[in-house]
């Protein structure tokens, strides 16, 4: 059905209508008189979202789509900035919820959101711009800035540069980067996925400026473009913008992706440098898309039925074999066709043969057998739960771009959208007929000659970036002529980032728009009683949710970390009269399940450690909560041999992750002990990454006293109850830069930095080096640090660390109140990156509108619209903190009334804090109250 936009001033047709019942709302497919496609997912939702897709699939390894998509938004014909970055000034001057940009192997996307309409079509207006009339085109330099370009080191010595480049480097130093890799490249033919969207350092270096813009006008054409819409938008003024961009942009054949698999290699091998038996194995089976999405959702439940948890029958017949340090399942809906990934991680290359053999015996033996009806029924669930939490996610809008992105060129996304009437039918059919999904089994798998054999092997010489490394040193035997050459174009580039541009371009959200943005944050029930303080948020989801906090106070930091041990435990773990898969039926019921460590803020004193037990279920399915914390806090026995085992894997996986932590753990301690805040030392000290040397002499204890010593653990946990809350957990930065560590300003810790680096975890080429962090004691106020963190992360920092020096990324912002983290990571210039946020507050310069706009931003804090999850879980923070709804409506206005004085102090106090030296490196609760009994039954607990 087409018929003409009731606009008629604008060259639409609409497609089709279509109500999607499980996101409520109403998708509107329109085409423009270009060949563009506009997709509008119409609702009542606050938040107005914009992402544009094209095919961008790649012909060769120099990355050119990834870097194209770094490099449109640096200025365009209307927005003409070259010294500055408009992503960055967008996030500088702009109120955007979601603002970012994402290379895949066969599209790229950009999008963002937004909560008022003001700042909606303005920040489209600028990506449209950029995305149509970039200056890429004729300016050389940002390709330089952004891809490759010649620098000069420390040393005066020439070198490459460019800000994907550095990242790749990073990304190509990842073994199971490059497994992924050989597997995609491998087994697709004629698509995507034989190059590397990305971009492989080998063969960066060799892009020219020619070939950048080929790929740019191959693609970038308005019959390539898909347009995503979302939340309560001003159709006419949205649609009119989309027009004025459509109808002038080029044309161009519009792109499919291309379907294909490759038969021939059925089996491929390359090295890596691991240690010995620290070698890969991937087995994949691959299955065209179907163009019933119903099939590809039937494939996905068999594979997770079978690899999902413990005691599923692939997992427990993989992994009991040891042949493998783990075994990983992963099903991959994203690519062009469905890939089911069965990974062997560690593994020594000698037992491959075995390892396969295993595989394939296993897929008779359930062929043989037949699915595990049970569990099917499970997935069916999880499969329908998934799509029921939509509504409640955090990032809506980007969720679903993402989800309709990845069907989009396949099948109509009006299906992807309404996947809930898909598993109806999938379920009345499995109801009609039990075989179905084994007959799919079969087909997929027992009879399929589609999946290949991945292998990558342990060598400890072999260097995957030697042909960049070769062609960095050539760089050193240049003629003079050439030399020349080079000099020039670096010198071109500095002068480049030197231009003063107008900012004045992209005005600041408006202040009117921002004081009528004020609402109210949370409508919360709290309810305390002898068990602790309970959070309740009425809600229409049908989704249940709970989260409860033990108090560890009373342990020490031996017991922390032995209590890290019980945790990976509760994984394996039986208990009287239940068996593994029982525990494991009671898990896909409650679709989450989880247990962690975390630390909680608080105002008044030092941030408490608690034992974080969250579940989550469909309400019909809520007691089950219950049934499984009475496992873990009541019935679990420890057995000598789980726990030993449990022990040795710990060790395995930790000593992988990690050569040799103690230069760190030294650091640490040092500063712990010059007054840095007990906190982050407490978190260092629980870090899985100091658990080494714990888990040896652990091993080393009598059997009977390493049951006794965590049985006394487990009795001493579970009978403290805490708070019933939502998630929380910091996480901490770990620096990885020798130049860092031994910079002046931290010369008077004690520690011997370049012995310590001979055994460093520095030189281990499967770790990435250069990610990078500082806290320090910050006296100022949280609320006034955000102003803060927003005018320097996205103005002086960023140009002058990313922009100019080519670090991946770099942000400044506080963490606990008292403390801050500065943090750069995939940064080739570490040290003078350190040398520049020293001087941050006292020559970062800002004006007028950069203020406006931090503020615009800080103000999201309190003006983000909440999910149900989200609202209670803030509810139960502030309150921990001792803060109110009040309090926060204070310090929103407390933000609002700002002054560009009152930072030019904050600065001033945040200089002090900094040059103290007392510094640290480091490389809701929810509950659907039906009634009073069942609120009652989790206090008594």
């Amino acid at each position: 059905m087409q018929r003409k936009s009731k606009d008629p001033k604008i060259n639409f047709k609409i497609v089709q209508e279509t109500k999607l019942k499980d996101l409520k709302s109403k998708l509107i497919e329109y085409r423009h008189k270009s060949g563009a496609q506009i997709f509008w997912l119409k609702n009542k939702d606050k938040e107005k979202f914009f992402g544009l897709s094209l095919i961008t699939r790649p012909y060769d390894d120099m990355g050119l789509p990834h870097i194209t998509e770094h490099s449109v938004l640096h200025g365009s014909k209307k927005y003409p900035f070259f010294g500055a970055d408009p992503f960055y000034i967008l996030l500088r001057r702009k109120q955007a919820l979601q603002l970012n940009a994402t290379t895949y192997p066969e599209q790229t996307s950009y999008y963002f959101s937004a909560l008022n309409h003001g700042d909606f079509l303005s920040t489209m207006d600028i990506y449209l711009d950029g995305i149509f009339n970039p200056n890429i085109l004729w300016e050389e330099n940002i390709l330089r800035q952004e891809g490759k370009r010649y620098d000069k080191n420390s040393k005066g010595e020439l070198v490459y540069n460019g800000v994907v480049l550095q990242e790749m480097i990073s990304y190509y130093g990842n073994p199971d980067v490059t497994l992924e890799n050989m597997i995609l490249k491998s087994m697709l033919k004629d698509g995507a996925y034989k190059f590397d969207s990305g971009g492989d350092p080998n063969k960066i270096v060799d892009l020219s400026f020619e070939d950048f813009k080929t790929f740019y006008k191959k693609y970038y054409a308005t019959k390539n473009v898909k347009i995503f819409l979302y939340g309560d938008i001003k159709e006419s003024e949205v649609l009119g913008l989309l027009d004025e961009y459509l109808s002038s942009a080029r044309k161009s054949r519009s792109f499919k992706v291309i379907q294909g698999k490759e038969t021939a290699k059925k089996s491929v091998k390359q090295y890596f440098n691991l240690p010995k038996d620290d070698s890969r194995l991937a087995l994949v089976y691959y299955a065209e898309k179907a163009e019933r999405l119903k099939d590809n959702i039937i494939l996905e439940i068999i594979f997770d039925s079978l690899s999902r948890f413990e005691s599923d029958f692939l997992k427990t017949y993989l992994k009991k074999s040891g042949l493998s340090r783990d075994v990983n399942f992963y099903f991959e809906a994203d690519t062009s066709v469905n890939l089911m990934h069965i990974h062997f991680d560690g593994i020594g290359a000698e037992k491959f043969k075995e390892a396969q053999a295993l595989v394939q015996k296993s897929i008779k033996q359930i062929a043989q057998d037949g699915l595990n009806k049970e569990r099917i029924k499970d997935e069916i669930e999880n499969a329908k739960y998934r799509i029921k939490k939509w509504p409640m996610l955090e990032s809506k809008a980007k969720t679903v771009f993402q989800h309709t992105l990845s069907l989009w060129n396949y099948i109509n996304p009006a299906e992807a959208l309404n996947s809930s009437e898909l598993l109806k039918e999938i379920e009345e059919d499995f109801k009609k007929d039990e075989t179905v999904f084994d007959v799919y089994f079969r087909k997929y798998f027992l009879e399929s000659e589609d999946y290949g054999i991945f292998k990558l092997e342990a060598k400890e010489s072999f260097d995957n970036l030697k042909e960049f490394k070769a062609k960095q040193a050539t760089l050193k035997k240049v003629s003079k002529v050439r030399k020349r050459e080079i000099e020039k174009q670096i010198e071109e580039f500095k002068n480049f980032k030197k231009q003063e541009d107008d900012l004045s371009l992209i005005s600041p959200s408006s202040f009117k728009d921002l004081k009528a943005g004020k609402r109210k944050i949370f409508n919360i029930e709290k309810k305390i009683s002898a068990g602790g303080r309970s959070y309740l948020r009425k809600n229409k989801s049908g989704i249940y949710k709970l989260d409860l906090y033990f108090n560890l106070s009373h342990l020490d930091l031996e017991e922390l970390r032995r209590l890290q041990v019980l945790l990976d435990l509760f994984k394996k773990a039986s208990s009287k009269g239940r068996s593994r898969q029982e525990i494991d039926r009671l898990k896909s019921s409650l679709q989450s399940f989880d247990f962690n460590l975390v630390l909680l803020p608080n105002r008044k004193k030092e941030p408490e450690i608690k034992l974080h037990f969250q579940a989550e279920s469909w309400v019909k399915k809520s007691a089950e909560i219950f049934a499984l914390l009475e496992i873990y806090t009541q019935e679990l026995l420890f057995d000598e041999n789980i726990l030993t085992e449990s022990l040795k894997e710990m060790l395995s996986r930790y000593q992988m992750q990690t050569q040799d932590w103690r230069t760190h753990i030294s650091f640490t301690d040092k500063l712990a002990l010059s007054g840095l805040s007990k906190s982050h030392y407490i978190q260092e000290q629980i870090s899985a990454y100091t658990f080494i040397d714990f888990l040896k002499s652990e091993l080393k204890k009598e059997p009977a006293e390493l049951i006794y010593s965590y049985k006394e653990l487990y009795r001493k946990v579970f009978t403290k109850r805490g708070l019933f809350i939502a998630e929380f957990s910091p996480k901490e930065m770990v620096a990885q830069n020798l130049d860092f560590l031994s910079s002046r300003m931290y010369k008077k810790v004690d520690i011997d930095f370049e012995k310590s680096y001979e055994n460093s975890f520095l030189k281990n080429n499967f770790l990435p080096a250069n990610q990078n962090a500082l806290t320090f004691e910050a006296g100022a106020d949280f609320y006034k640090m955000l102003l803060a963190q927003n005018l320097l992360s996205f103005g002086y920092l960023t140009d002058e660390i990313r922009v100019k020096r080519g670090a991946y990324g770099v942000y400044f912002m506080p963490i606990y109140p008292g403390l801050a983290l500065f943090r750069s990571f995939n940064d080739p210039n570490v040290s003078s990156s350190f040398e520049i946020f020293e001087k941050a507050f006292y020559e970062a310069e800002f004006d007028e509108a950069d203020f406006q706009g931090a503020i615009a931003r800080v103000l999201l804090y309190f003006d983000r619209p909440q999910s149900e999850t989200e609202a209670a879980h803030r509810a139960l923070i502030m309150d921990f903190k001792g803060e109110t709804e009040d309090f926060l409506e204070k310090k929103r206005e407390e933000i609002l009334s700002a002054t560009r004085f009152d930072m030019e102090k904050l600065f001033a106090r945040l200089a002090r804090d900094l040059e103290k030296g007392n510094v640290k490196l480091s490389v809701g609760a929810e509950l659907k109250k039906e009634d009073a009994k069942l609120f009652d039954k989790i206090n008594e607990a």
